[in-house]
């Protein structure tokens, strides 16, 4: 990955390290292989040879799945920092909602883009809400949550806030995008990187 002014040119590498953290969705439920898993494909499109997912079904930024997987925060240190990676994507939030710790995830997570950057600083970061299981209708517990992580990326530099909770997908449980589902989640994700930096868009 390589910019030049405010273009980013973009071509397959194995020596360039990208990271995406999130929960279930990043991991990859509901894809019928891991190949065709939204994660996969959004750096597929990116042309990344070299990531890291860190995806972990039922956690969230703050919320744990007591007693066999840490929460993001917990985990964003080792997962996302210390990978030295040139572009990071954030997915989270899903299992978050209506917890109470929106303020808390606000300055947490506003925190940890800063200690991010600070070691990392040319490190393109894209946080972005959750998806929104109930796309179009946005209910007001996800809206308070969005407005959260929105807030935490105020003000700064190479961060970017993604909002996709207009996107509607296909499930295969009622939660979980199904394969269809998770196509169409990685086009409005890469679509919306693809924006900011100059880069091809998927239709």
């Amino acid at each position: 990955l390589t910019e030049s002014a405010a273009t980013i040119t973009v071509a397959p590498s194995y020596s360039e390290t990208a990271t995406i953290i999130g929960d279930s969705f990043t991991e990859g439920n509901g894809a019928t292989t891991q190949r065709v898993a939204l994660a996969r494909m959004v750096f597929a499109e990116l042309g990344f040879g070299d990531y890291r997912i860190s995806g972990s079904g039922g956690t969230g930024y703050m919320q744990a799945n007591p007693g066999v997987r840490i929460n993001g925060f917990d985990r964003w240190a080792a997962d996302v920092t210390d990978t030295a990676p040139v572009l990071v994507i954030s997915l989270f939030g899903q299992n978050d909602l209506s917890d109470g710790n929106d303020a808390t995830i606000q300055t947490t997570l506003a925190t940890k883009i800063d200690e991010l950057s600070a070691a990392h600083p040319n490190c393109l970061i894209h946080i972005f809400n959750p998806p929104n299981i109930s796309a179009p209708t946005v209910p007001a517990y996800y809206a308070t949550l969005s407005t959260a992580i929105q807030n935490a990326c105020a003000g700064k530099s190479r961060v970017w806030f993604h909002d996709i909770s207009a996107v509607s997908f296909t499930k295969w449980d009622g939660t979980h995008p199904d394969a269809a589902g998770h196509v169409t989640l990685y086009k409005a994700i890469y679509n919306k990187i693809a924006a900011i930096h100059g880069l091809h868009t998927v239709a």
